[in-house]
């Protein structure tokens, strides 16, 4: 009998040493699901037109320098105000009357850097607390305006959010209607 109570206690700690371990190794952990990179690759159907809303995001992603990604898909936490396929588009028309071509653009890592580093902002910011902020400090340092959830940039251009809230693991996407531009050099 006291060998059983001996096996029992000895199992008994056994277990309880391994949910303490589990529960900590479960802690310590990456949290489980998407990545905003990941949201970004899935490129949901916003508009329900039958195509993805991410494609040219997605494209400026992976042209921008590796530490975008990198972001995109690390453990920290970052709010990233993820303009649609329409928003790029109608930038590119702004940009092309200024004289500036796609291609110019997409093809200069270090400006696309820059322009995608001010779509996101450290730190987890849902849609109350974006609505609560008159300025958002975004990764490149500059500031974004807000007033009623429309995001005004360094030249006074304006975006939309559209979508809010989209969660993912390391942090939350808010979908916008217009591309957001830092001071250009």
């Amino acid at each position: 009998m006291k060998r059983y109570a001996l096996i029992t206690t000895v199992a008994l700690s056994g277990v309880l040493m391994a949910q303490t371990f589990l529960a900590a190794a479960l802690q310590a952990s990456p949290k489980v699901g998407p990545t905003v990179a990941d949201l970004v690759v899935a490129n949901p159907d916003l508009d329900e037109d039958g195509e993805g809303d991410f494609d040219i995001l997605l494209q400026a992603v992976l042209a921008a320098d590796s530490s975008v990604l990198d972001r995109l898909s690390s453990n920290g936490q970052n709010t990233v105000f993820a303009p649609t396929d329409a928003a790029f588009e109608a930038a590119f028309e702004e940009l092309e009357a200024l004289g500036i071509e796609v291609g110019d653009v997409l093809g200069n890592t270090e400006l696309l850097t820059l322009i995608l580093e001010y779509h996101i902002s450290p730190g987890l910011r849902d849609s109350s607390n974006v609505l609560k902020a008159k300025k958002i400090r975004m990764r490149d340092g500059g500031f974004l305006g807000q007033q009623s959830g429309v995001l005004t940039d360094n030249l006074g251009r304006e975006a939309g959010i559209v979508a809010a809230d989209i969660k993912a693991s390391n942090g939350v996407v808010h979908v916008i209607d217009n591309v957001v531009l830092p001071d250009l050099p």
